[in-house]
């Protein structure tokens, strides 16, 4: 979902590490209008700096839910996190966006990231336009935007979410994910998958869903949707007083070993560049002695750069055009 139109070489990244890790998070808009996911990358949070959040939310049909989601989901994990067992708060973290999403406050909140990006989009045609930038106009354009329009927000826009956090005091990986999206640990000679596939084709997802021939058609949610779970899409969530879309994240929970080395988080759109059922050998056999960590990131990166599509009109695969983003994480030696 979400409308395509010129290749853009647009790309968010961020760098950082402390004492336990070292990460790479980029974010690449490729052929869409938008930018429609964003990342949190964020390390030695909580009271006693032990945790590292690594979060990835694939936006659809426009940003303004996956934006809102990154000014909301630290501090709930936080706060949670100081109150429950760890399951326990990344889940009550989940619900609870979409409940922030319908409150008085969230709605304003979102209706503001939409006048945002409405101005931003005015700004770029009337820069490609050569024209000078018109303010009254931006502001006539806040004043127009109709009741049925800020609804539609909230109706029509989601994303899917996969966290990663890890608690280095105890040396462990906690994955929760509501979507499509993947995260691999890996190291020389091995690697861990840990997915989810909420997709309308998945027979445990169709199960959950009651009489789901009455909302899944063309391998879709309504012939939309991709995904059964995610933030937002309200407009999706009920048929007949049965709940179609929800919220509530697998969750594992993972040891870090001695010889784990690195983690890899990325959307559905890479991981349909690497081969889904090769995609953990791919990474264990970049992995070389020695190997750096500028070293795989670049190797990573020329494999996803490689593949994005060219030509829109003249090319062979279904993939490569939509946002692309994903966050690589190395445990540091002297943490084994």
């Amino acid at each position: 979902m979400g409308e395509f139109y010129t290749k853009n070489n647009n790309q968010e990244n961020e760098e950082n590490e402390n004492d336990y890790l070292k990460f790479i998070s980029n974010n690449i808009q490729n052929w869409k209008k938008q930018n429609e996911n964003t990342f949190i990358s964020k390390i030695s949070q909580g009271v006693e700096n032990n945790y590292d959040i690594f979060c990835i939310f694939d936006g659809h049909n426009g940003n303004e839910v996956s934006k809102f989601v990154i000014n909301h989901f630290c501090s709930e994990f936080l706060d949670n996190a100081s109150k429950y067992k760890i399951e326990t708060a990344i889940n009550n973290t989940f619900s609870r966006m979409n409940k922030l999403m319908q409150s008085e406050e969230g709605k304003k909140e979102i209706i503001q990231l939409k006048i945002s990006n409405q101005e931003e989009e005015n700004k770029k045609y009337k820069k490609v336009l050569n024209q000078n930038i018109d303010e009254k106009q931006i502001k006539k354009f806040k004043e127009e935007l109709s009741k049925e329009e800020q609804d539609e927000i909230l109706e029509y826009t989601g994303c899917t979410a996969i966290s990663i956090i890890i608690d280095e005091k105890k040396k462990k990986l906690y994955f929760a994910n509501i979507g499509n999206s993947i995260a691999i640990v890996f190291g020389k000679d091995y690697s861990q998958i840990f997915e989810s596939q909420h997709r309308p084709t998945d027979i445990s997802e169709k199960n959950r869903i009651e009489k789901p021939n009455e909302v899944i058609f063309n391998d879709k949610l309504y012939g939309v949707l991709n995904a059964t779970r995610t933030f937002g899409d309200f407009a999706y969530i009920h048929n007949n007083n049965q709940k179609i879309i929800i919220d509530q994240p697998d969750f594992k929970e993972y040891d870090i070993k001695d010889n784990d080395e690195f983690i890899f988080i990325a959307t559905e759109s890479i991981i349909e560049l690497f081969d889904k059922d090769k995609i953990g050998d791919t990474l264990k056999d970049l992995v070389k002695p020695n190997n750096s960590f500028d070293s795989l990131k670049e190797k990573i990166t020329e494999i996803i750069k490689g593949n994005i599509v060219n030509d829109f009109y003249n090319n062979d695969t279904e993939f490569g055009f939509d946002n692309m983003t994903y966050t690589l994480i190395q445990i540091k030696t002297q943490n084994k």
